[in-house]
């Protein structure tokens, strides 16, 4: 998986930070971009993993998000033009959890090509 996103070596602290510097200075030039459309600057990808393996349920709209709730609610804020997760309707985060998985599905589905 770690290959699938991180093409150039670099560490998964450096794609991380990196990341959010693309989130950020996005934001600075545009301001939120319409939701759901910015698969690249998606954070989950960069999270999914360590959030399971430290028992964080990250597609349950109201769940404790432990050490990652910063990071989650960034991406969460950054991809539905500024609601928080708590913000979002229940149907809203049904499409942001499935637009998330998408982009690891596709991230892994490069992995394997």
């Amino acid at each position: 998986m770690l290959k699938a996103y991180n093409g150039n070596n670099t560490s998964v602290v450096s794609h991380r930070r990196n990341t959010l510097q693309e989130i950020y200075d996005y934001f600075l030039e545009n301001g939120f971009p319409k939701a759901l459309t910015k698969e690249r600057l998606s954070l989950i990808p960069c999270h999914f993993q360590e959030a399971i393996y430290d028992g964080i349920n990250w597609t349950e709209q109201n769940a404790d998000l432990g050490h990652l709730e910063i990071d989650f609610q960034v991406d969460c804020i950054f991809q539905n033009e500024g609601k928080t997760r708590n913000e979002l309707s229940s149907e809203e985060f049904k499409r942001y959890v499935e637009y998330s998985w998408l982009i690891v599905r596709k991230l892994t589905s490069q992995n394997h090509r």
